[in-house]
């Protein structure tokens, strides 16, 4: 496809802008440059066009994959979603408004585990069962601020990039953002772009690379540098367990 594009976009505006031209279910894995090589070279998220070499009319190649896909233990809409993690509320800086509101999509459904490939649905279901009455008890994450607790998901075709995998599972592909000022209401709030709110979430999103074998024994949910806690099972110790074998 033919793509306008800024000077200043990066790798991953670029990416973003070529999976408007694919059809449903397909996503740009990376995207490459030709190069003054007989081989092609990757043109990394963060750099920008510019730092690229990219001119007017530069021709790129892109990688296509299969769009990743989100699984639940227990299926529901996006809006029950964001009511299941009361949480959910993104502020509404400059390119949103001046309110806050909990964010959903109109109209997606997530899937639940029994369609999930088998292979990963048999893993999520022994780490589910290795949680117990944790995941109803405990604490999975700081960021919840104890309000929400865990869940043990699949997302199936991942591609090479766990951080872009997460965002296009929850948010597929052409989906449209609304938003109320309380979920329960039946009043929405405006429409905002969805490829602004995506690039919101990516900006305030965060990978991190753990070793769960230094989490055996206080579990994945626990700061090791909690004193606290760090020394006793704080519940989540039995699927971490199965998580330091098998993931």
């Amino acid at each position: 496809c033919r793509v306008k594009a800024l000077s200043s976009w990066t790798g991953a505006n670029l990416k973003n802008a070529v999976d408007e031209c694919l059809s449903t279910g397909q996503s740009v894995q990376q995207i490459m440059r030709e190069a003054r090589s007989d081989e092609a070279s990757l043109i990394p998220d963060g750099n920008s066009l510019a730092e690229e070499g990219l001119v007017d009319g530069s021709k790129v190649y892109a990688v296509i994959g299969v769009v990743p896909k989100l699984y639940l233990n227990a299926p529901c809409s996006s809006v029950d979603l964001s009511k299941r993690k009361s949480k959910f509320w993104l502020p509404r800086f400059s390119i949103f408004g001046s309110e806050t509101g909990t964010w959903f999509l109109p109209g997606l459904q997530y899937q639940g585990m029994d369609a999930a490939p088998e292979a990963a649905r048999s893993l999520a279901k022994e780490i589910h069962e290795a949680c117990g009455d944790a995941l109803e008890n405990e604490d999975v994450h700081l960021g919840d601020d104890g309000s929400n607790r865990g869940e043990v998901i699949v997302i199936a075709n991942p591609g090479e990039d766990p951080k872009r995998a997460c965002l296009l599972a929850l948010v597929p592909k052409g989906s449209t953002w609304a938003a109320k000022k309380d979920v329960t209401s039946n009043i929405d709030m405006e429409s905002v772009d969805g490829l602004a709110m995506t690039k919101f979430l990516n900006d305030h999103s965060e990978i991190e690379q753990k070793d769960w074998n230094d989490y055996l024994v206080c579990g994945f949910n626990i700061d090791l540098d909690d004193d606290e806690r760090v020394g006793e099972d704080c519940g989540f110790a039995a699927a971490t367990k199965v998580m330091s074998e098998k993931l």
